[in-house]
């Protein structure tokens, strides 16, 4: 007998989905150690749709942990095929 999806059924999985995320204990985090490197370097995307991951990126990779973030620029949008396909490198940062 195939079970039928309801809004109730959903929105209680979905509450109880939520409830197990408070019980979530911290030392299991503070359990794993330092990391091994600390140092990232981010690609900066001309002309991208939306910034908001290259805007909040620095923040969230320093709550996990990197100390050094560099960007580099990358390619015009188009370009990165073209460019990935020669071998090409673009360095700076």
């Amino acid at each position: 007998m195939p079970i039928i999806q309801t809004r109730r059924r959903f929105m209680s999985s979905v509450a109880l989905a939520g409830a197990a995320g408070l019980l979530h204990d911290p030392r299991v985090a503070a359990a794993e150690g330092a990391l091994e490197t600390t140092a990232v370097r981010v690609v900066k995307v001309p002309g991208a749709i939306c910034l908001a991951p290259q805007n909040l990126s620095e923040d969230l990779l320093g709550a996990e942990g990197f100390t050094d973030v560099r960007y580099v620029d990358g390619w015009p949008t188009g370009e990165y095929s073209a460019q990935v396909g020669k071998g090409g490198r673009r360095t700076s940062g």
